[in-house]
């Protein structure tokens, strides 16, 4: 759209975006909808979805929002197993699906399980094992080497 379309009563209509579509009644979290910059948008927390149209934005429901978004949601990786909380930090430690087989995630570590490993086979303390080894094979940072002159 270039700006000589817009006239008067369209340019109001977009100073009202983002606009609250409504409550999402199973977590009580706003659900919104708006302009953004890959097109626009419904959004409840961090989720978001796309919406078809510009104009949509006016006219979507609470239920299309939320059919978007939990559409949106199901596409997320969904965990093959829940080993237990980390003993260290209470984060859960997860065994997901990836494309070169099954894999461990703990915070921002992934750790692959050996060939031949079963799920099922897999405990909390196997995946801390895991965990530990991949992050001593990580190595510290190096720092910035310092002139001594």
């Amino acid at each position: 759209m270039s700006p000589s379309e817009v006239d008067l009563e369209y340019a109001v209509k977009l100073l009202e975006l983002p606009r609250t579509v409504g409550e999402d009644p199973g977590t009580g979290e706003e659900i919104v909808a708006g302009p953004g910059r890959y097109g626009p948008f419904v959004r409840r927390g961090k989720t978001f979805a796309t919406l078809k149209s510009f104009d949509a934005m006016w006219t979507v429901t609470l239920e299309e929002a939320l059919d978007l978004i939990n559409a949106k949601a199901f596409g997320q990786r969904q965990p093959l197993k829940e080993l237990g909380k980390h003993p260290d930090t209470g984060q859960e430690l997860v065994v997901f699906s990836g494309r070169w087989g099954p894999y461990i995630k703990h915070e921002k570590v992934n750790v692959g399980l050996p060939k031949g490993t079963e799920i099922e086979e897999v405990t909390l303390e196997m995946a801390l094992d895991l965990l530990k080894k991949k992050k001593a094979s990580r190595g510290k940072k190096k720092g910035r080497v310092r002139s001594k002159t």
